[in-house]
């Protein structure tokens, strides 16, 4: 899987499977909008990610969450 040049919205990848898919994302070259409830976790993995991951704090209950990502995006 190439992702170089796409931009991607994770949910949950503060933690757990969220945070492996942002991991293998950035690895295939996608830069990452790391949205998550725990604004502290997200933060955390976007420091270890490196400057490809954006983290928000969000929940996919709200559109408003949705359309922040979406401007970081």
């Amino acid at each position: 899987m190439r992702l170089a040049g796409k931009v991607a919205i994770v949910t949950g990848g503060g933690s757990g499977f969220g945070e492996g898919i942002v991991r293998k994302f950035v690895t295939e070259g996608a830069r990452v909008v790391l949205m998550d409830r725990d604004g502290a976790a997200a933060a955390r993995v976007a420091a270890e990610v490196g400057e490809n991951v954006r983290p928000i704090t969000g929940d996919v209950s709200t559109l408003a969450s949705f359309e922040a990502a979406a401007d970081l995006a």
